[in-house]
């Protein structure tokens, strides 16, 4: 039961590492106003630099 489990485990890990990721926010969702630039994350976070 325990070899079964770490097989699930494994091949549940393998499927997440390989989506493609791209931490690039869309250019629709960035906002820039002097020397500082908002992003929309989320329906509820902004992410404000400065």
């Amino acid at each position: 039961m325990k070899q079964l489990l770490a097989i699930a485990l494994l091949l549940f890990f393998r499927s997440i590492s390989a989506q493609e990721y791209n931490p690039v926010a869309h250019e629709k969702a960035i906002v820039i106003s002097g020397k500082a630039r908002f992003t929309v994350l989320t329906d509820g976070l902004i992410r404000m630099e400065y």
